[in-house]
């Protein structure tokens, strides 16, 4: 690899190591706070914090949301995040339903690796509805923990990106 080629890719690599430092320290300090969130609660503080780390960096011209992906008749249910394109078939507050072609990506997101595992099925169905799919799990990183191989067998099998 050239010198150039390869300052590049560095450049790259810090550049999103520095979203998942900021993104893994506000929901640590998140976390942190003296008050218990309830689960469900914490996972919409969780996927808004991730939103909002996202948001200023999308290229110009795509959207960030919760909600579902439509394609002809059926559905997606419901989605964290996606990543869109254009048109919004409906809109209320910030959950929007988008068109199939419009959708660029689904992001999942989980508090916990375990629960990751649990969702493949509806990983694996999310591909039906855009180009690309996502899964966040923020505690429990696959790294140095039973679910390393796992992690793997899922991105190799089904195509699906985990982020750790």
């Amino acid at each position: 690899m050239s010198p150039k080629r390869y300052r590049r890719k560095r450049v790259y690599a810090d550049y999103y190591d520095s979203i998942q430092r900021s993104i893994v320290e506000r929901y640590y300090a998140m976390v942190a706070e003296e008050h218990y969130h309830a689960p469900n609660i914490r996972s919409l503080l969780t996927e808004e914090l991730i939103r909002s780390e996202l948001l200023p960096r999308l290229p110009e011209g795509l959207h960030i949301s919760k909600g579902e992906v439509k394609k002809g008749t059926s559905s997606s249910g419901d989605c964290d995040l996606i990543i869109y394109k254009r048109s919004v078939l409906f809109w209320y507050g910030s959950v929007c339903t988008v068109p199939y072609e419009s959708a660029k990506a689904i992001i999942e997101i989980k508090i916990c690796a375990r629960d990751l595992i649990k969702e493949v099925e509806k990983l694996k169905e999310y591909r039906d509805y855009a180009e690309k799919v996502f899964a966040i799990a923020m505690h429990g990183h696959f790294k140095r923990s039973p679910y390393e191989r796992k992690k793997a067998a899922i991105e190799e099998r089904y195509g699906i990106g985990i982020l750790p």
